[in-house]
């Protein structure tokens, strides 16, 4: 009888082992998925004016704000989303890291909105106690939430465990104290992040891939999983900007290029000092674009997708016209020049043309700079010689152009409805059979999605071999460039007439930060494409042939 006693004993201490390791796992997932929960059922009621001013307006039911989820993550980290906590108020505000009086406020929120459930425990002597947790049905939400496979654990939890701070001279220091936060001067107060900068970087970096490039993240779902609305926001994002966290800002527009949302895209920069404590960049190389005068010089950085829809405006007019009738100086050769010969638009002209817009063309380009991103960190070997085709497309690549630009439906697929995008130009099936040159080793890729994606494959795969060909030339770094993660910034004062190139170790110790090589790119053309196409938005304004203005 004893020895069965034994091992029950032995199996109830084995069970509740595996089950806290589960729970410690469970609750480590809860964690990261605060930062896709967007808290919609828990808003903060209405407040009426206090009585000492009836007159002001009563605050209206607003979500959650940022530094209340930020003091759930603490939360999660300190004691666990699934646990709960007896104590006094003092030791709970000091195990979160914050003061007593930002724990009350912020307790009141949570409270309010429903997240926290606080229940007071008697006490015969002392201070009364109290009994802290988090509400059944926010962990259940949480438990049940997708989250994405963020590359950024490291960057996230560096972000959000402290009151990180920057200064130009030194490394980031220490962790603020609370309560000596107004004792700063205002150039330390505008190069520290608040709990609310803290967590808007959170959550572009669980957005982000591996390069910190975030896209089909609207200002919506932003604010959805930020608490902010859309004044707080353009704040907060003019702010990483000054500070240089957030290297580049593609803002969005309403509707839809190509079948794609045009939602703002985000790129942020992963060896800041406030986002990754040691650096990891390898190489660096800035791609110039000369200014020839009053006039900038259009190169493939800046000028291919304003090149490509020159192209098409010519192809609509005259589809079976050759190109050896391409008069010297014209804006087609100009544009000819910056294409390779395998980014032909061809039956897809027409709807380009109706679908030019200057800013959808920058928008296009800052999305083909993410897709050279990943031919050059994930298809090195892919990338051949300047105008040569892409005989092996990546896989990867390929399927997230057309998981991201769905296009119009296929001939073949005749159960998929007609449907008119948001930006006017009515989806058909006459198209389906887009004659692009292709290599036989795609062709089967090619012909299980949309036309429009190997367009953009061609044009991201001509960027890309652009890119490689200038990153050989200038640096020293031989076959360690195909190991390299790499990362496309324009500019931010320049524009997309700079281009930083910058090349990360997955892992490492840290380094010195590199110094960066310039590379001037050529062929550059002087035509002014934007003006031109704004000039020529109907295909019956001008003759194909009509020169340059000079």
């Amino acid at each position: 009888m004893t020895r069965h006693i034994v091992i029950y004993i032995h199996l109830a201490l084995y069970v509740l082992r595996r089950l806290n390791r589960f729970m410690i796992c469970y609750s480590g997932g809860m964690t990261i998925s605060l930062l896709y929960y967007s808290f919609e059922d828990y808003w903060l009621p209405p407040e009426p004016p206090s009585e000492a001013d009836e007159r002001r307006r009563p605050k209206p039911s607003r979500p959650l704000p940022p530094e209340a989820r930020w003091l759930l993550w603490q939360w999660s980290r300190v004691i666990g989303l699934d646990q709960r906590t007896i104590c006094h108020v003092q030791t709970l505000s000091q195990r979160l890291g914050t003061t007593t009086q930002q724990w009350g406020r912020l307790m009141r929120m949570l409270k309010a909105s429903g997240v926290m459930v606080p229940r007071p425990v008697p006490q015969k002597r002392g201070r009364p106690l109290t009994e802290y947790r988090i509400a059944a049905d926010v962990r259940y939400d949480l438990g049940r939430l997708a989250v994405l496979d963020t590359p950024h654990h490291r960057e996230i939890e560096h972000v959000l465990s402290g009151c990180a701070s920057y200064s130009s001279a030194s490394v980031a220091q220490p962790p603020c104290d609370a309560s000596n936060s107004n004792l700063l001067s205002p150039d330390e107060r505008r190069c520290r992040l608040t709990a609310a900068n803290r967590w808007l970087i959170a959550v572009l970096l669980a957005h982000a891939d591996g390069s910190g490039r975030v896209t089909g993240l609207s200002y919506t779902r932003l604010g959805h999983f930020t608490g902010m609305s859309r004044i707080q926001l353009q704040s907060q994002i003019s702010k990483l900007r000054a500070q240089k966290v957030l290297a580049y800002h593609q803002p969005g527009r309403l509707g839809r290029l190509l079948g794609c949302q045009m939602t703002s895209i985000f790129v942020l920069d992963l060896d800041h000092r406030l986002i990754r404590p040691e650096s990891r960049t390898e190489m660096g190389v800035i791609l110039l674009s000369r200014h020839g005068g009053k006039q900038e010089k259009r190169t493939v950085i800046n000028g291919m997708v304003e090149a490509l829809f020159v192209v098409a405006h010519y192809r609509a007019q005259a589809p079976d016209r050759d190109r050896k009738l391409e008069v010297r100086g014209t804006v087609e050769q100009h544009a000819r020049a910056l294409l390779s010969k395998y980014c032909d638009p061809g039956p897809l002209a027409k709807e380009l043309v109706e679908a030019y817009d200057a800013n959808a063309a920058n928008w296009l380009l800052a999305r083909l700079h993410g897709y050279a991103e990943q031919l050059l960190s994930t298809g090195w070997d892919t990338l051949g010689s300047r105008n040569q085709s892409w005989d092996h497309p990546v896989a990867k690549v390929m399927d997230a152009v057309a998981k991201d630009f769905p296009g119009r439906p296929r001939a073949t697929d005749q159960q998929e409805s007609t449907e008119p995008s948001s930006d006017g130009a009515v989806s058909s099936d006459g198209d389906a059979g887009a004659d692009f040159t292709q290599a036989d080793g795609d062709a089967e890729a090619a012909a299980t999605h949309a036309p429009y994606v190997s367009l953009l494959y061609s044009l991201a795969h001509h960027l890309a071999v652009e890119i490689k060909y200038y990153l050989e030339g200038v640096t020293n770094h031989g076959e360690r460039l195909r190991e390299l993660t790499y990362s496309l910034t324009p500019d931010p004062v320049y524009g997309l007439t700079r281009l930083k190139v910058q090349g990360f170790r997955q892992r490492g110790a840290d380094q010195k930060r590199p110094v960066y090589a310039i590379a001037i790119l050529h062929p550059a053309v002087k035509s002014d494409m934007t003006t031109w196409l704004n000039q020529h938005r109907d295909l019956g304004d001008s003759p194909p042939m009509a020169p340059v203005p000079r």
